[in-house]
């Protein structure tokens, strides 16, 4: 009975229960319905069927499929046909697979994560697809997933953020691949990081200040890479350095300052000196 004193049964309303009206929802919203346990209707196999052909040729077709029906089958099958797709999987469905397979053909849907939800191996799957990701990882966890970024590759620190290229994170680098030390910023380059560097890489003297080419890190870029000689200051290029890098390969030899080079003694190991190659 209304406010009006008008029952809605003789008005010609029926009750949300009878069957008049679930024939009438199904005829209007799906006529292909089959109805739940819930009262709400669950969409047929063949409509389904639909459904995932439509998300196997573009993931993204899922916001088209009602959030309720956006089964873990339609989520999985989205997001392995594109990364974007993540953004359309309900929040509370999304599982660890979805996040990872997301990842594989787009990293960025990091950001389509809650902060909560964007765990440090989460963001370290995203960052080893691509680097730019970093942006969205939480700051606490940025240096922690910078450390394993270049643990696995010194290679990787160039394409780090400047901002986020810390003392530790730098040194990491170098310990893994000396020439990582061409993108450590210069507050950082330290002696000790410097003879790390050259002792993995000897041609990375080549980048080093003036200043920064002292003695014993000049001495451990040629033991690395002979060839180095070329980049050591003339007023280092001693008896050590220069026997130091003929040992490593003869053709150091065309570095080696001419009154050295005129000691027999000194390239012992290199065979006995070309006129042409003196300088």
């Amino acid at each position: 009975m209304s406010e009006h004193g008008i029952s809605y049964k003789n008005a010609g309303f029926q009750p949300v229960g009878s069957k008049k009206l679930q024939k009438l929802l199904r005829e209007v919203f799906n006529a292909d319905a089959v109805p739940a346990k819930n009262g709400l209707h669950a969409p047929s196999d063949a409509t389904v069927t639909d459904w995932l052909t439509r998300i196997q040729k573009d993931g993204r077709w899922l916001r088209n499929v009602p959030s309720i029906h956006r089964s873990d089958r339609l989520c999985t099958a989205a997001v392995k046909q594109t990364g974007r797709a993540l953004a359309f999987v309900p929040s509370k469905q999304r599982t660890d697979e979805q996040i990872l397979i997301a990842f594989v053909t787009y990293p960025r849907a990091l950001k389509y994560l809650p902060i909560a939800d964007r765990t440090p191996a989460r963001c370290c799957a995203a960052a080893l697809q691509d680097c730019d990701v970093l942006v969205f990882v939480p700051t606490p966890y940025r240096e922690w997933v910078c450390c394993a970024l270049v643990q696995t590759t010194g290679w990787r620190l160039p394409r780090i953020p400047l901002s986020m290229r810390s003392v530790t994170v730098c040194k990491l680098a170098v310990s893994h691949a000396g020439y990582a030390l061409t993108s450590v910023p210069s507050k950082f380059q330290t002696d000790e990081l410097c003879l790390q560097a050259v002792t993995d890489a000897g041609m990375v003297l080549a980048v080093l200040h003036e200043h920064q080419r002292t003695p014993s890190i000049c001495l451990a870029a040629v033991r690395h890479t002979g060839l180095a000689l070329q980049y050591v200051p003339s007023l280092l290029r001693t008896v050590e350095i220069c026997n130091a890098a003929t040992r490593q390969t003869s053709a150091a030899i065309k570095y080696v300052p001419r009154e050295i080079i005129l000691d027999r003694d000194v390239l012992e190991d290199s065979g006995p000196p070309s006129p042409c190659t003196v300088q």
